[in-house]
Formats: structure tokens, sequence, C-alpha cells
């Protein structure tokens, strides 16, 4: 093979430019917060304090409160044993065990407590997985090169690094799984393009194991293996041949699928030890989740919030790619496009399709970059085979869309591009624009607070109020226990009685329909207690949660009174709390008080307030 010096010049440059944003810009000071926490928690709970399922909350405890890693220990949870199980699989923990290692060895010599959390063990991460992105562009390399010249390798590989959200991926959120399975997703193509009518079985296996760790990483990633199994469909046109094939081929497949059992019995072996089962569905939050019959499809690509095709519009040149790469190589576009497809009715079927706010663009498909670079190249080829004019109109297309990218990523950096909640209004406000203009903020989607406890703006002025619900619950219907009480007065009131065998009050519901046809409200809840001085006890809380098809989420209490707590008289307690990102419109709203004490308290006068915005959704 001639010399690939363009493709190596670019290769070099690409590593250069990562490096220098990950390590001299970028801040890796605290790179082990949220997502990645929970990614990397696995390796200081086993090999610092021998601790995997969490029995001893108080390091945990100490290594947020002094790293302030997380707001909420929503990375792990608890299973009926008292275990704690990593909500996350542990695939990049497995990847990024050499780095840990060495960081572990060096921390105390280097003068850094062993805690897993101090400087070294932050290099490391990142260090580690600035080492997987550079694997995968060498390998990205090394496959192009298979199927295109040394200069159309080079000008795709500057299109996949500057022109997508990819040199995001790369440096900024380079911790995240999706750096990882760029490269992951790299060598196994390179090892798979190698196929030929007789698989070796090292290869099958080795091809394999790297798809269980690609599952390890994001399970919804499996889907991965469509690739290699539809890789040698193309050269027969029925079915009965490609059967032949996998019949010629078994030795291949068994080891593949002994290959993919390694790759992940790591997970398999930890769910088993933490929860007792083999298979375990950690994402315990009713409030995500994947529904397949109502996917986000549009909102993903087209949206302004973080629609794929909107802010990577490369990508959208790319999937008009697959036309063309139908007729020029149809060997590669069953295996590719059948996996784009599903892929992209898998992840835009996700509920929180924009996948949080920690990066630029639709980072979930960052990782099938590679397989998007192939209609890419042949449809750029193609549209340079139409002559000058239309060649020359597509290089200023492609140039500008690549310039828009890495504005835009700059744009976001700077926090003028917000990661949730932009909107169409906002984008085309701070378009081309190096600093928000004054009110812009104003067109963004309403923020939302990240705490335990809400609190409404003391501004109310943008929003209207209405009362949605008010009941005295000793008069209530359907409220069982129900008394009078006598005051020294001679006076008597029909009250709610909590006690040992009355735990909750009859529950208001309502649909979010009914609540509010705009992007939010907020409810303030209240309801007045008395407890006697002679009842040693908390107060009853209030709870407020939603419903998605009898399972709640965004579950909420009112926060213990402490001093506050008065006894012998009446008291309002209240609650504030903003409808959340309903997973289905339908989903209902549910308030009442629940009591976890003995002796009889009493309730009465149960309110909900609404406050939404004036203004149009």
């Amino acid at each position: 093979m001639k010399q690939a010096k363009y493709s190596l010049g670019v290769l070099l440059l690409s590593m250069a430019v990562i490096f220098i944003i990950r390590v001299v810009i970028a801040d890796s000071a605290n790179s082990l917060t949220w997502d990645v926490f929970g990614y990397y928690l696995y390796l200081p709970a086993y090999f610092i304090y021998d601790d995997p399922t969490l029995q001893n909350m108080d390091w945990v405890n100490h290594i947020i409160e002094t790293y302030h890693s997380t707001g909420t220990l929503y990375q792990a949870v608890q299973v009926e044993s008292g275990n704690w199980v990593m909500r996350y699989p542990g695939g990049l923990a497995v990847l990024n065990l050499p780095a840990f290692l060495v960081a572990d060895i060096l921390a105390e010599p280097l003068g850094y407590v062993r805690d897993g959390f101090s400087k070294p063990y932050q290099f490391a991460w990142v260090f580690g997985s600035m080492l997987y992105a550079f694997l995968g562009l060498i390998f990205s390399r090394k496959l192009l090169l298979k199927y295109f010249s040394d200069s159309w390798t080079a000008g795709i590989l500057v299109l996949l690094v500057f022109g997508t959200n990819y040199l995001e991926i790369a440096t900024y959120a380079n911790p995240l799984s999706h750096n990882f399975l760029f490269a992951l997703y790299a060598v196994a193509l390179y090892k798979i393009s190698g196929w030929s009518e007789k698989i070796p079985a090292g290869s099958a296996l080795f091809v394999g194991i790297l798809i269980g760790l690609i599952t390890m990483c994001r399970p919804n990633e499996g889907l991965f293996i469509l690739v290699p199994l539809l890789w040698k469909s193309a050269p027969w046109s029925t079915t009965r041949p490609y059967l032949a094939f996998l019949k010629a081929n078994l030795k291949a497949l068994l080891s593949a699928a002994l290959g993919l059992l390694l790759g992940g019995l790591p997970q398999l072996l930890y769910w088993k030890y933490a929860s007792g089962q083999w298979f375990y569905y950690s994402y315990q939050d009713n409030g995500v989740g994947f529904d397949f019959f109502a996917p986000h499809t549009w909102e993903f690509l087209f949206s302004y919030r973080k629609g794929w095709f909107v802010y990577t519009p490369l990508m959208f040149l790319a999937t008009i790619g697959f036309i063309r790469l139908y007729h020029v190589n149809r060997q590669l576009f069953i295996p590719f496009f059948t996996f784009f497809l599903i892929s992209l009715y898998i992840v835009s079927s996700w509920t929180v399709w924009w996948y949080g706010g920690g990066s630029y663009s639709s980072r979930s498909m960052a990782s099938a970059y590679l397989i998007m670079a192939f209609p890419l190249g042949y449809v750029l080829m193609w549209l340079k085979e139409r002559g000058s004019l239309v060649w020359i109109s597509t290089l200023v297309i492609v140039v500008l869309m690549t310039i828009l990218n890495l504005f835009q990523f700059w744009q976001f950096k700077a926090k003028i591009i917000d990661g949730e909640r932009m909107t169409g209004a906002y984008y085309w406000q701070i378009f081309g624009k190096t600093s928000i203009p004054k009110g812009a903020e104003k067109l963004l989607l309403v923020e939302r607070q990240a705490v335990a406890h809400e609190r409404m703006p003391d501004d109310t002025s943008e929003l209207s109020r209405s009362v949605l619900f008010e009941e005295w619950l000793g008069t209530s219907s359907g409220q069982e226990n129900q008394v009078k009480l006598n005051w020294p007065d001679g006076s008597r009131e029909a009250v709610c009685q909590l006690d040992e065998s009355h735990s909750f009050t009859r529950a208001f519901e309502m649909g979010y329909e009914e609540i509010t046809s705009k992007e939010y409200a907020w409810l303030r809840v209240s309801a007045e207690i008395y407890i006697p001085d002679s009842v040693n006890a908390e107060p009853p809380m209030l709870v407020t949660h939603f419903m998605y098809k009898e399972r709640q989420y965004k579950y909420t209490t009112t926060e213990y009174l402490g001093p506050t707590l008065k006894r012998g008289e009446w008291q309002r307690i209240s609650m504030d709390y903003m409808t959340p990102e309903v997973r289905n419109k339908a989903d209902k709203v549910k308030i009442y008080l629940w009591y976890r004490g003995k002796d009889p308290i009493y309730a009465r006068n149960l309110e909900v307030i609404k406050y939404e915005p004036k203004t149009a959704p």
C-alpha cells in the first residue's frame, strides 16, 4: 500500500487538537461527577474500600461531600437484601481499570490521598479516556483506507472529527461512555472487515469479546451485533445460501458467542453478587424509560432542543448517503443501514431523548459515527462526479456545516447554547452571536431545580394563580378516618384522624392535561395538621408524585419541621412542586398526607394552588 501521508497528517492533527483541548484547555480537576461518578464507582468500591455493594455509606457520603460528586445518589439503587446495586453497567470501569491501577499505585507516593478521587484518579480517568479516543481514530483511519483512497480518507476524517460533535465527545465529554464506544466500534469494524467466506474462529472470538464489552458499556449498544451477523448477507439474494454460509462458519459463530459471554461476564457476576440475579434492570426511575410505541424520532432529529440534524447537520447528508451506499456497496449497506435504523428508533424511544445537558448535540449517536462515515464518503464522491459546479457548491456547504459545528461547539462551552433548555426562538436569537442578547434567556425552556425540595420563585408576576383543589379532609367523601374533635369552647369539628391504622389521607388525583396545557406548572400544596401535646412523633408528610402506569415518579415529600414543629395547636405545612416532563400526557399527579406514627394526630383543609406561565406554551 502506498504511503498514506494525507490521512496520517489528519490523524496526527486530530490527536494533537484533542490533547490540547482535553489536557491544556479543559478542566480535569473534578471529572468524576454525576453520570461519570456512577460509571467509575465500581473501581474505588472494589479496590480501595472492599465494598462493592456500598454497605458502608460513610465513605460514599464523605466522597460526595468532599468532591461534590453528585446532588443525590441516583447512581445506585438499593435492593431488598440491603445491598446497593450500581445503576450504570461497569463496562467503562473495566476499560479504564489499567489507568485506575496506575493512579492507585502512585497516589500516596505523590502526596495525595488514596481515596479514589484525589487528583491522580481524576487525571487517570481523563487520560485513559483520551487514549481510547486516539485508539478509535487510529482504527478509523485503518478501516477507511480499505475502502477509500488516502486523500478521501483524510477528508472523511476531517469531517468526522471537526464537522460533528465527535470533537466534544472526545474532549470535554470523553469520560462518558460514547467516547469509549466509538473506539470499540472502530476496532471491531476493522476486525470484521477482514472476514471472507471462511471466518477465523480467533477473529470471531475477539469480535464477540468486543461486543460483550460494548454491551457492558451501554446495553442498547449491544445492537451492534447486527453488523457482524449481517456482514456476509449481501452476496446472496435468498435466505438459504446465507444460512448455508452460517452453517459453514458454525465454529466461528460458537467462538463469537463464547466471546460475547466472556466480554459481558464481569457484569453478570456483579449483578449476581449484588442483587442475587444474573440479569438486573437497575434503571429504577419510573419517570424515564423506553416508550417504543411512542418514539420521539422527529424531535430527536429536528428539535431545537438538541436535534441531531440541527446541531450536527453533516449527519443529515450522511443519512442521505445511504442511498448511494446501497448502489455502490451492498455488503456494507445491509448491516450499516439496518443497524442505523434500529439504533435511531431505540435511542429516540428513550423518554428523555435529549440525554441530559452535559453534551453538545445528540451524543447517543456518536458511537456509530464511523459507520456514518461510509455513506457520507460515498455520497460526497458521487457529488464530485456530478461536475465542477455541483462539487464546488457541495464543498461550500460542507465547509459551512463544519464551521457552524465548531462555532456552536464553542457557544456550548461558553454557555451560550444551553444543553437542555434550547428553543427555536432562543436559537435564532443567539445564532452567530458571541454573547447572549439581553433578555434572550426568557426564551429558554424553564430551568428545573435538581434538588430534593424545590422552591417556587419569589417573583410570581409572570405566573397566573388559581386554586386547583381545596377539601376539608374531615368531611370529604371516601375518607374513612373521620372524627369529630371537641374543643374547650364546646364546639365540635370534623377532621381527619391519622394513626397506626390509618396512615394516609384520601389522595387527590388529576391528569397532567387537566392541570395545565403549558410547559409546566407549579403546585403549592398545603394542609393543616394538629399534634396533641401528649404525642411524641414526627409530623405527617405531604406527598406529591406522578403516576405512569400505576408506577410513581418524581416522588417528593415535605421536610421535617424540626424545632419549628408546634404541638397542641393547628399549623400549616406546605411544599412547592414543579410538574415534571411527564412520560405521557395522561399521567396523573397524586397528593396526600402520610403519617408514620402510632398515636392519633389530625389533619384538615388540604389545598392545592396552581401557578402556571401567563405566556403561550
